[in-house]
């Protein structure tokens, strides 16, 4: 049965998750200093989502389970849940400000088909917004890739978004989507976390957007 098939079934409600890996271009913000509490870090507001990386020109800077920790390691960063702020603690302490390169951090967006009023679908601190167009799910293929040197091209086609309330107009020029891990689950309503079967992991490729909806093609390239 193929996935479009499974899809059209009736007999349980299907929820689907979609998580998107999006990154932030940091070092654009004003970064303030840490203060007496934590001298060697500055931070910032960073209220859309629940940092899990941050890289540095590249170069990826250790997660620190404390501010103190993070204020006594170079290199390294925190994101402070209580009040959503991201301390980073640069080489020697240095000014985050001063830097002219790239300050990446990197936080999931979660995407569903649909929200309930007894069961909000919440997960891992996530609230998964409902924009997922479920009737566009497309097949898996599979292609051989003569540009990839004999591999096999594997092709998810592409996820349709709902733009009617306008939340990705200003997200997708802020935040980097393209080439952002991205992850398909599936399950019934009422399931744990852990029960949803991953469908498919890829990356985010070409992007069409519109005042109603926008329409993200999902590759992935595996060399045999």
């Amino acid at each position: 049965m193929s996935f479009s098939d499974l899809v059209k079934l009736t007999d349980w409600i299907k929820l689907f998750l979609v998580e998107i890996n999006v990154g932030h271009n940091v070092g654009l913000h004003t970064w303030i200093g840490g203060g007496g509490g934590a001298p060697n870090t500055y931070y910032i507001s960073h209220t859309d989502g629940i940092v899990n990386t941050l890289k540095v020109d590249g170069e990826t800077y250790s997660e620190e389970a404390s501010l103190a920790d993070c204020n006594s390691t170079d290199k390294s960063w925190f994101w402070s849940a209580s009040d959503s702020r991201l301390y980073i603690n640069f080489v020697d302490s240095e000014d985050p400000n001063a830097h002219s390169g790239f300050i990446i951090s990197n936080f999931k967006f979660g995407f569903t088909n649909m929200q309930f009023e007894d069961e909000e679908v919440v997960f891992n601190s996530i609230w998964y917004l409902p924009y997922l167009d479920v009737d566009a799910i497309p097949d898996i293929n599979f292609e051989v890739s003569d540009y990839y040197k004999g591999g096999v091209r594997r092709s998810f086609g592409s996820l349709k978004f709902i733009n009617s309330d306008k939340f990705f107009d200003t997200r997708l020029s802020e935040y980097i989507f393209e080439f952002s891990s991205i992850v398909v689950k599936l399950a019934q309503k009422g399931s744990a976390y852990g029960d949803f079967a991953i469908v498919w992991e890829g990356l985010v490729g070409n992007i069409e957007w519109s005042e109603e909806e926008v329409v993200m093609d999902i590759l992935d390239f595996m060399e045999s």
